[in-house]
């Protein structure tokens, strides 16, 4: 559906005298700094007329087609009355909201248009013009100019939060692949000019309107490309962790042929040891407890442990700890599992060495390195994090599972056998 709403024309206008329309993202309407539709009515038949006539703009929509998103494949008596008074009982809500009074919608020739005596601005036609004008524009900066306020214009899928298939759907569909090749474009053009700012920006936009289309890589190189090592390695763990709970493993491949990429770019000026090592050494507050880690740096450091004790003869536990109801079994719910997951964190930490490791696994899980820890001293670790997790007086418990990490030739060797 190509749409060319009616866009406020006249530049006169104050702009607390334009209706405007917010498509991307959750549907609203704001008219002199007001909302005018409260949440629960954005999915109903007057939230769905609506949208459809402002995104229809000058063309209209035909009463057929808004029998068909409003009554689907339902057979009424008196399709074309029951449209009307639909019609009739939104001019009358529309008027309690505070808008001008008028007739709002009208209808000629079997098409209703939304009247133009209260302009409206829609931001999906705001973003396609700002789009096209940018594609016409003569040179790069005014072309980059338009490019920013057409990507600052979309803030999240069109119409997000609505069930409607068709013409939603389809329309969702376009704007984001408007919005992929938009930013990629502006990506190249910021690669070019080397504007490290700008791209870090254009990343961190698209990681809040369209999360898990590449936003953080953008962000990763930009701030690869300003020198800004410490932030990158922060932002590479987040993400990881961020991707991996959403189990997108072609994201996550993506990420880290990025990360290749990126060491390949990450020289430190140069210095002396004495300097290397007191950046690297840990402040001495934190030396008092286990070392708190994300997943992707709990993974590296257990492979760097299963290398070290072939030749320490150490022995290290790898042990999980998953959060149960009374009947063990596991609390995948949200409002349970995010609420005790600060109690179980804490628990943990107040139990185990400096020298462990833990990290978060997932919901209601997380898992504990034990350094130099025999497979019978376990129990007494458990018997501590459960003492400490009672003092939360729930009713919630503590399951455990641990093995022993086993070193690289012993791995092998396993793998042989099997």
């Amino acid at each position: 559906m190509q749409t060319c709403g009616t866009c406020m024309k006249n530049k006169k206008l104050k702009k607390q005298q334009v209706l405007y329309v917010k498509m991307f993202g959750d549907f609203s309407l704001e008219y002199q700094g007001i909302s005018l539709i409260a949440k629960k009515k954005k999915e109903t038949q007057f939230a769905r007329v609506l949208q459809l006539i402002f995104h229809s703009g000058e063309k209209g929509i035909s009463r057929e087609h808004l029998e068909k998103v409003l009554f689907g494949e339902r057979t009424l008596d008196d399709a074309n009355h029951a449209i009307h008074s639909l019609i009739y009982n939104i001019r009358k809500k529309l008027e309690q909201t505070g808008l001008p009074k008028g007739k709002y919608i009208i209808s000629r020739r079997g098409r209703f248009y939304w009247n133009k005596e209260i302009p409206f601005e829609e931001d999906a036609q705001v973003f396609e013009e700002y789009c096209s004008r940018a594609r016409r524009a003569g040179d790069w900066e005014e072309q980059l100019e338009l490019c920013w306020k057409a990507v600052l214009m979309y803030k999240g899928a069109f119409l997000k939060g609505s069930a409607q298939e068709g013409w939603v759907k389809a329309e969702r569909e376009r704007y984001q692949t408007m919005f992929r090749k938009l930013v990629k474009y502006m990506a190249e053009l910021l690669r070019t000019k080397k504007a490290y700012i700008q791209l870090e920006k254009l990343g961190r936009h698209v990681s809040k309107a369209a999360p898990y289309e590449e936003g953080e890589l953008l962000v990763l190189e930009a701030l690869t490309g300003m020198g800004r090592t410490e932030q990158v390695e922060i932002l590479y763990g987040e993400t990881m962790e961020k991707y991996r709970q959403v189990y997108m493993e072609e994201e996550l491949v993506k990420l880290k042929d990025f990360r290749r990429k990126m060491q390949e770019q990450l020289d430190h000026p140069y210095d002396i040891l004495d300097n290397i090592q007191e950046n690297m050494t840990e402040r001495l507050e934190k030396v008092k407890e286990p070392y708190q880690c994300n997943w992707v740096v709990f993974r590296e450091i257990y492979h760097m442990v299963a290398r070290m004790i072939e030749r320490s003869g150490q022995q290290v536990q790898l042990m999980l700890c998953t959060l149960t109801d009374m009947e063990e079994h596991p609390i995948r719910s949200d409002e349970y599992a995010e609420v005790l997951s600060r109690y179980i964190w804490e628990s943990i930490c107040r139990s185990i060495r400096a020298g462990d490791v833990v990290t978060r696994y997932g919901r209601g899980q997380y898992l504990v390195l034990l350094i130099n820890t025999k497979p019978e001293d376990c129990q007494e670790i458990q018997k501590r994090i459960d003492a400490q997790f009672r003092k939360k007086n729930t009713v919630y418990e503590i399951r455990y599972n641990v093995k022993s990490v086993r070193s690289l030739n012993n791995a092998k060797d396993d793998q042989n056998l099997s």
